[in-house]
């Protein structure tokens, strides 16, 4: 990659952590170690959009996940928190992206529309060049450690990926139902298939949350489950989903041909650490897990 275009993508990462910072042009130029007489062109050049809109848009991006998973939140503290100092302003921008009102979009989520208007400009690094010279992470950064059994409740989408968010809504307001709160009970996904290779009507995504032991379920679309014990490896990921798949890729095709290590009979799965939209995209934690076990000698 050009080492430019790079300072360019580390700009974009910090709008991303902090919306605020794209009206702070020496703040920005200095993260770029560019000069401020060329930053806003350059940006402009690069991304065909101006420092200013961007950072709009990560603002509205992360209201849109606050109004659809975060019903508890008033609409208002919603545009006040994303910078904006009124409800009108606010609607005005969030209209501009998403074409309908803040309110409509609460009773009603778009979840195509949350997938199709923005793509953090920090995650082009990861579908430029081919990815077998761009490693998204190194064999050391990889660790294998004993993941133990965690008793779990799972509700697992099946159908079109980009309606997995919907599944993901319905999955937060029963685990709220039942006071499973990520503060005191872990986050996972489970990723059965690959989007890439699988037909959207068998596409599966597993949304789940650990439980107590103890715990009855009764819901029609959620299952009592657990995740096995036994080895993984394991790397964190730092920024947004869209660099997940290419994460997957590199624990498939290079780590694990690189060691003695043969997969386990139970999907790759990830746990949500830190999530969006708590945190900014560029701050989310997603730690890896890729079951495995020691080849057995014939």
């Amino acid at each position: 990659m050009n080492p430019l275009f790079q300072r360019l993508v580390n700009v974009a990462e910090a709008i991303e952590r902090e919306p605020s910072l794209a009206s702070d042009l020496q703040a920005l130029s200095d993260v770029a170690a560019l000069s401020p007489f060329h930053l806003h062109r350059l940006f402009a050049s690069h991304f065909n959009q101006n420092i200013g809109a961007y950072g709009r848009k990560v603002r509205v991006y992360r209201a849109a996940y606050q109004l659809a998973f975060r019903n508890d939140i008033p609409i208002l503290t919603v545009a006040l928190d994303a910078g904006f100092s009124s409800a009108e302003g606010f609607a005005r921008a969030f209209k501009k992206l998403f074409d309908v009102a803040p309110s409509t979009f609460r009773a009603q989520p778009q979840w195509e529309l949350l997938h199709q208007r923005f793509t953090p400009l920090s995650s082009l690094t990861v579908h430029r060049g081919n990815p077998m010279n761009n490693p998204p992470f190194s064999a050391q950064q990889v660790n294998v450690q004993h993941f133990p059994t965690i008793p779990i409740a799972e509700w697992v989408h099946q159908g079109q990926p980009n309606l997995v968010l919907k599944t993901v809504k319905s999955f937060i307001d029963w685990r709220k139902q039942e006071t499973l709160p990520p503060s005191a009970y872990r986050t996972f996904n489970v990723l059965y298939d690959d989007p890439n290779a699988t037909r959207d009507e068998d596409y599966r995504f597993g949304v789940a949350c650990e439980i107590p032991q103890e715990k009855t379920i009764d819901h029609s679309n959620i299952e009592k489950k657990h995740i096995p014990a036994g080895l993984c490896a394991t790397v964190r990921l730092i920024g947004d989903d869209s660099q997940i798949g290419s994460y997957v890729h590199e624990l498939y095709a290079s780590w694990l041909p690189s060691t003695l290590f043969v997969l386990r009979d139970f999907p790759i799965f990830i746990e949500r650490v830190r999530f969006y939209p708590e945190v900014g995209a560029a701050d989310a934690i997603t730690d890896i897990y890729l079951p495995i076990e020691e080849a057995q000698s014939k």
